[in-house]
């Protein structure tokens, strides 16, 4: 029986990691990329003598990145050096300070000192958020593309898990009554681009990972973990070309044929794989984006005294969701996020230089904001928040490299719909049969979609199970049609 070819179009984290597993299951897979350079969001953007990773620089559940690498006979270890953080972050609100530890005695301990009456509470959160981790994982590691999805014992067991109807601000609610711990216990919606008064309650379980496995650095960035999958994925026969944009799909009898590139020449195979939206295919008109954001890449000739992660919430986080959210403005107190990855990796920079990387949501471009006109007063609010809740002097004059992207650059660069950074909003009505890439496999039966816009979500980790989904489907496929009847 001749090998199935497959082509990959897109090589991030959910295309190479579909490559792997495809690879060491013996099929031909060629990877097909439209920039000069693999890894998508989580590729590297050197400005000068410094490195940033352009997406998070950080990552929880590593056991799901090291079972990608033993699916192609290879040791994670022997390609990528993770530096665990400790703690996961520090946190500032108002005039309170938390810090994050994976660790149970620490995080215990921090509950006393600055929250006594939550330790219990805490405690509770996360018994109950490991058994809803138990039940509901392993639907992730399922395609969702036909009602059979619906009816296997898994499903089932996992739906008291998924508390339908309510949503995570509620759910982390009945733990944490103080609003700054529910905010705590919420902040990872940043990986959804969604607000916690709207995102499903089941999503609690990303709080409870980064707590209980902690979040790594992968030494060089995260961009060095996608390096390592490119490189296992060429010593297993997989073959990537750059700089060959995919512009066109032709289609026969319910099946994708071919992918044409930019430069004419056509390419057919048996299965195709896309690692972000096809041509021509989105926006959709009926669809709900993410948020997307402005992010401040700075070279600086200082190292800051900082944590590696650091999030600056607004005195009230409901007022600037809701405008995030629901009114599509900026908010009068923005959401801050700031990675200072130079403690743990001093390669970043020049000696005595650090690297700082500022995220800030705001909403995609469906919102009518004037960015040219916007952005200098924008900025300005944003540098002295930063001076004012964390003590520091006038970044300005130890800035010695710099460069901004805003919704427009990240719709111009990635293809994003209305640079909505994590694609479709994962609410309970777009998922399941409504899902982008379950909508996109039933109008081409032998395509599919990973990544951060495909099930099950946008987080490392989450892109890493929805390519092991895909990759089980092919493989069912392809040895139903190679069994004679």
């Amino acid at each position: 029986m001749s090998r199935k070819k497959i082509m990959i179009i897109g090589a991030g984290p959910g295309g190479l990691a579909a490559g792997m597993r495809l690879t060491a299951l013996g099929y031909h897979v060629s990877i097909y990329e439209k920039s000069d350079q693999i890894g998508g969001r989580t590729a590297a953007s050197c400005i000068g003598p410094y490195r940033f990773d352009i997406g998070p620089s950080s990552f929880t559940m590593p056991h799901i990145l090291a079972s990608l690498f033993m699916e192609a006979e290879r040791n994670m270890y022997d390609y990528l050096s993770l530096i665990p953080l400790d703690p996961n972050y520090q946190l500032h609100f108002k005039d309170t300070r938390l810090r994050l530890y994976p660790n149970n005695e620490k995080m215990c301990q921090e509950m006393r000192d600055i929250f006594p009456r939550y330790e219990k509470q805490y405690q509770n959160f996360m018994i109950e958020n490991a058994k809803k981790m138990l039940y509901i994982t392993p639907l992730f590691e399922l395609p969702v593309n036909n009602l059979s999805y619906f009816l296997r014992p898994r499903f089932w067991r996992a739906l008291p898990s998924l508390t339908l109807g309510r949503n995570l601000i509620d759910d982390v609610a009945r733990f944490f009554t103080d609003p700054f711990l529910r905010c705590v216990f919420t902040l990872q919606t940043r990986y959804l681009g969604m607000s916690p008064w709207y995102s499903p309650s089941y999503y609690s379980i990303l709080s409870f990972a980064e707590n209980y496995y902690g979040t790594y650095y992968a030494a060089g960035g995260n961009n060095a973990i996608t390096a390592a999958m490119a490189k296992v994925f060429c010593e297993n026969g997989g073959e990537i070309h750059l700089e060959k944009p995919v512009v066109a799909l032709k289609k026969q009898n319910g099946h994708l044929r071919s992918c044409q590139l930019q430069n004419g020449e056509e390419i057919a195979a048996d299965y195709f794989i896309f690692n972000g939206p096809p041509p021509n295919q989105y926006p959709q008109a009926k669809t709900t984006y993410t948020t997307s954001a402005v992010v401040w890449y700075l070279g600086l000739n200082r190292q800051l005294p900082l944590y590696p992660e650091i999030i600056l919430f607004p005195d009230d986080l409901k007022k600037t969701m809701a405008s995030l959210h629901d009114k599509h403005t900026l908010p009068e107190e923005p959401l801050i996020y700031l990675s200072n990855p130079s403690t743990l990796d001093p390669s970043l920079a020049p000696s005595g230089h650090s690297v700082l990387r500022i995220t800030v949501p705001v909403p995609n471009l469906k919102a009518s904001i004037d960015w040219q006109s916007a952005f200098p007063t924008f900025e300005k609010q944003v540098m002295q928040l930063i001076q004012q809740k964390l003590k520091l002097d006038d970044l300005t004059p130890y800035i010695q490299a710099k460069h901004v992207r805003t919704p427009s650059a990240w719709q111009e660069a990635y293809h994003l719909p209305y640079g909505a950074l994590f694609g479709t909003k994962q609410t309970y009505w777009q998922r399941g049969f409504h899902h982008t890439s379950t909508k996109f496999h039933r109008r081409f039966k032998n395509a599919f979609l990973v990544g951060a816009q495909a099930h099950p979500g946008s987080s490392l980790p989450f892109i890493l199970l929805g390519a092991e989904a895909v990759v089980k489907e092919i493989d069912q496929l392809n040895k139903k049609k190679s069994t004679p009847n």
